[in-house]
């Protein structure tokens, strides 16, 4: 009678196990389907501003190509100087902004350091190496996504005529693949003094770096200070349809540019055969 009681009070708790696990998965569900029907789920679903199309409409237009569209003048101008940078260029996507950037401080045969899960390495197809012949070497990311600078230190290649050489030191801010975590700006100023100790240039994806600049309570040019280029996204939470900016030295974009021209074929070839 003892270990029926026994078996009755277990049956009860295990019962009551279940019916937490179904309301837990319920729960789950419901709020993914509130995610996916709101769009929290990644940035580019949202959507232009009603005023952001009137002011798209009524925009004065150019040929970007000979420098004579005003409102992208004006646009590059701008964020040059937000992000305290000498210049910049206007590219369709952060993928093509990244490839730019690696395209201008690289040369065939060189080496970018990346992290293991930053966008440049696992989402942008490698591109560095198919048109730019630059090969990667990657570290591990920890959680608040960052590099451990003695990773970095270690990765860096000697001066062999064996080995591709090192040039360019990749960080990602906000991290995406950590959760959105922003790099504190000490860690950036460690980097950047390894960097320069190398003679080795940065680039920051910086496609959410308004995300950073208010989780750091810091404006984006502080954040950008500590890298030599950097890429943000119009797209990630700003509300544009499409679009990126790359910043940097006035000769840093004009390799840029240059490298841009052939990219935008490319893609307008796609356009044409999709």
């Amino acid at each position: 009678m003892h270990a029926v009681k026994h078996l009755i009070l277990y049956l009860q708790e295990d019962q009551e196990a279940r019916r937490e696990i179904a309301e837990k998965d319920r729960r789950i569900k419901d709020l993914e389907e509130m995610v996916e029907k709101l769009g929290l789920d990644r940035e580019e679903v949202t959507l232009p501003s009603r005023e952001m199309k009137e002011a798209m409409t009524n925009a004065v237009l150019g040929d970007d190509v000979y420098g004579e569209d005003q409102t992208i003048n004006e646009l590059e101008a701008r964020c040059a100087t937000l992000l305290g940078k000498e210049a910049g260029l206007f590219v369709v996507s952060g993928t093509m902004g990244n490839l730019l950037a690696i395209m201008a401080h690289c040369e065939r045969g060189d080496e970018i350091i990346v992290g293991r899960y930053n966008h440049i390495y696992r989402w942008e197809q490698g591109n560095y190496a198919q048109l730019a012949g630059v090969s990667a070497t990657t570290v591990d990311v920890e959680n608040e996504g960052t590099m451990k600078n003695q990773d970095i230190e270690d990765s860096i290649r000697i001066k062999d005529d064996h080995m591709p050489r090192s040039r360019l030191i990749c960080v990602e801010n906000t991290h995406n693949y950590a959760g959105g975590r922003a790099l504190p700006l000490e860690y950036l100023r460690s980097v950047r003094e390894l960097a320069s100790r190398h003679n080795l240039n940065i680039h920051l994806d910086g496609a959410r770096i308004y995300n950073a600049s208010v989780a750091l309570n810091a404006k984006v040019s502080e954040i950008a200070q500590y890298a030599d280029s950097v890429m943000m996204c119009f797209s990630k939470g700003l509300g544009a349809p499409i679009g990126s900016i790359l910043v940097g030295s006035k000769g840093f974009i004009e390799k840029a540019r240059r490298s841009r021209k052939v990219c935008t074929k490319y893609c307008l070839c796609f356009y044409c055969w999709a």
